[in-house]
């Protein structure tokens, strides 16, 4: 057989595995960060031909989480599994973990030549047996389904240079561009793939070749045909009530300008932050995690240093121009962000292990490679250990919060407003109407907003530390306007009395 044939069989048994790991480890539940519940949302509004962005959430000018709609490619994918199952979250985990297994695959193929079979294999099994992205599996969101894209766009504008002739090329020119918007469809960093190819473009041809030109046409034809397809509003209509009581209290809207920072000190500030949690990759155990991380990345910043030396590719490209994008950006996400470009850094490291195997530092070779995968074994079966299983211990699917939602679907009217601090979440898991509270919270302006909004019903979390030191101390200062109705351990929900006298 030929060899690369059988690489490629061992590098399927190996996804295959992995993949089957997965899906027998699926566990029951969520947690309340509902970024999940839009994209379920979407992929709802998608299977019935609802408009896209038509959702029980409403969103608080003051206070926005989220933009009105996400990128669709994560949506359209789950699509099949409401279409047939509603908004079954098991299924869509299952659909979700498919990709990440197909992601495992491109990424196997993506450095055969340059790591060889053991190379390619350890790769793909650090990346796939790693904790994190094991719990990944039990969240609704769009990681996987960039990171598949994502790897192959990369794929894809690696190997175009590899073809030879006019109408390869073309073709080539072609799923690059469809592989580009489909990150870009998937999330808004995509479009740093863009720059990743015109610079590689001119460091291999000295100039921009007509390809390059027909790639970048299909992801400016393929963004405007989904800007036409989703009818996503640029703006929305802002309740009276609530725009005199942000020009009243000088609120400005809470949206999305102002997100990136390119100041050398925010830029320096994020660099140590997420070098720090890097160490989250390797263990949750503080000392073992940092002297894994510090080996590890060692050798990785060694072996990009030795491919700039050999020859810049995309690959380089893409990961200092996604760094510095995500570096810029004024929120912190720790590891979440930084998993597009885990696999390059886990290639970095093995290529930078490798590189010490023809010099006279063989025996090191053989220390380090046995220490890290020593010690990533010895971290990552102590963190399985810990984990939450086969149900998650917080999130939506415990008592207590099934209890509250029980309790909210029955309650509240179908035109009733529920305020809560995970809207997006408690409207489709009740299908009601359901907002945030400001996040400034004076007690006029949240009272204003509660009232401008005609709010009938207001539910609170024990266990938010946020909320206890911030949201919960408004509605103990007006007791007259919050009538207790339900409770358990976890929750509370009241009636607000809007028109009540406030003895507050």
């Amino acid at each position: 057989m030929d060899p690369h044939a059988r690489g490629d069989r061992y590098i399927l048994l190996l996804v295959c595995l992995l993949g089957l790991f997965y899906v027998l480890t699926l566990r029951t539940g969520h947690t309340w960060g509902d970024d999940f519940a839009q994209y379920v949302a979407h992929a709802c509004n998608i299977a019935t031909g609802r408009p896209y962005a038509d959702m029980l959430y409403i969103r608080n000018p003051i206070h926005i989480i989220g933009p009105q709609a996400y990128p669709p490619l994560t949506a359209v994918l789950l699509a099949p599994g409401c279409y047939f199952s509603g908004a079954n979250l098991t299924v869509m985990k299952l659909i979700l973990t498919v990709l990440f297994c197909a992601a495992l695959l491109v990424l196997g193929h993506m450095f055969r030549a340059r790591l060889a079979l053991t190379g390619s294999l350890t790769l793909v099994a650090l990346f796939g047996l790693n904790p994190v992205l094991w719990g990944m599996k039990d969240i609704i969101q769009s990681e996987y389904i960039y990171l598949l894209v994502s790897l192959l766009a990369l794929l894809l504008i690696e190997r175009h240079y590899q073809e030879t002739t006019p109408a390869r090329r073309l073709l080539s020119s072609l799923g690059v561009g469809v592989a580009i918007y489909l990150a870009c469809a998937t999330r808004e960093v995509g479009l740093v793939l863009v720059p990743a190819l015109v610079l590689v473009e001119l460091m291999r041809m000295r100039r921009l070749t007509r390809y390059v030109f027909i790639a970048l046409a299909v992801v400016g034809v393929l963004i405007m045909v989904q800007k036409q397809v989703l009818h996503v509003a640029q703006s929305e209509h802002l309740d009276p009530d609530v725009a005199a009581l942000m020009q009243e209290y000088a609120v400005h809207d809470g949206g999305h300008a102002g997100l990136l920072d390119f100041s050398p000190g925010h830029l320096y500030a994020q660099s140590l932050r997420y070098l720090e949690s890097i160490k989250d990759f390797w263990s949750p155990r503080v000392e073992l995690g940092q002297v894994l991380a510090t080996v590890a990345s060692v050798l990785a910043l060694a072996g990009f240093m030795l491919q700039l030396r050999r020859r810049i590719t995309v690959f380089e490209i893409y990961t200092v121009g996604y760094c510095l994008l995500i570096l810029s950006f004024i929120g912190y996400q720790g590891l979440r962000y930084l998993i597009p470009v885990m696999p390059l850094y886990l290639y970095y490291m093995l290529l930078g292990l490798q590189s010490l195997k023809s010099t006279q530092l063989q025996r090191l070779y053989a220390v380090l490679f046995v220490l890290i995968l020593a010690g990533a074994a010895v971290a990552w079966i102590d963190s399985y250990r810990h984990q939450d299983y086969p149900v998650l211990s917080e999130g939506i699917a415990t008592p207590d919060a099934l209890e509250m939602i029980d309790f909210v679907s029955s309650t509240a009217g179908p035109d009733d407003i529920v305020v809560f601090r995970k809207p997006r979440a408690l409207a489709l898991l009740t299908g009601r109407h359901v907002t945030i509270y400001p996040n400034d919270h004076r007690d006029p302006l949240v009272l204003g907003y509660l009232r401008g909004i005609e709010a009938q019903y207001v539910v609170t979390e024990r266990a938010s530390r946020y909320e206890r030191e911030a949201f919960i101390p408004v509605l103990e200062r007006h007791p007259a306007l919050f009538q207790p109705l339900f409770e358990n351990a976890g929750y509370r929900v009241y009636r607000f009395l809007g028109d009540a006298p406030d003895s507050g």
